[in-house]
């Protein structure tokens, strides 16, 4: 899951760039996907540097942000 698609995107900057809520439940839960309460950097940006919240906002997805923010970003 650690894994980056050639834009840099891991599986849950993908999920929330597609407002794919209930992924991002599951994903932000998982032990790996956090270190010391916060999202790896992995999951936070892409190659670009873009971050996951801004494209969760781009997108409009401000109900999947407080899915986000559950977890230290």
């Amino acid at each position: 899951m650690l894994m980056k698609n050639k834009y840099g995107e891991a599986p849950l900057f993908r999920a929330a760039a597609f407002d794919q809520t209930e992924i991002v439940k599951y994903l932000t839960q998982q032990p790996a996907r956090i270190e010391n309460d916060e999202l790896l950097l992995v999951h936070r940006q892409r190659d670009d540097y873009q971050s996951i919240v801004h494209v969760a906002v781009l997108g409009e997805y401000f109900g999947l942000l407080s899915s986000l923010f559950q977890v230290k970003c």
